[in-house]
């Protein structure tokens, strides 16, 4: 439930924004769809991430902004 509170709240915050920002948007809701936990917030949230430089400038792209994860942790079971 929370990650869908999120993407509502996200998404009405991106329909004032350019396109290209809902394109980012879009695109990372692809992946964390295509996650093994996609429902799971603490799961998808608490992996390390390594993002990847392309170059140093004042521009960023979708492409800078995409990261690799290690695997995934299991969740702690409450």
């Amino acid at each position: 439930r929370s990650w869908n509170d999120f993407h509502v709240c996200a998404s009405q915050v991106l329909l004032r924004c350019p396109e290209e920002a809902a394109a980012v948007w879009e695109s990372l809701q692809q992946e964390a769809r295509q996650a093994p936990h996609p429902d799971n917030l603490h799961v998808l949230c608490g992996t390390p991430v390594r993002i990847r430089e392309h170059g140093i400038g004042p521009e960023t792209n979708q492409e800078t902004l995409q990261a690799r994860a290690s695997a995934p942790t299991p969740a702690p079971t409450p």
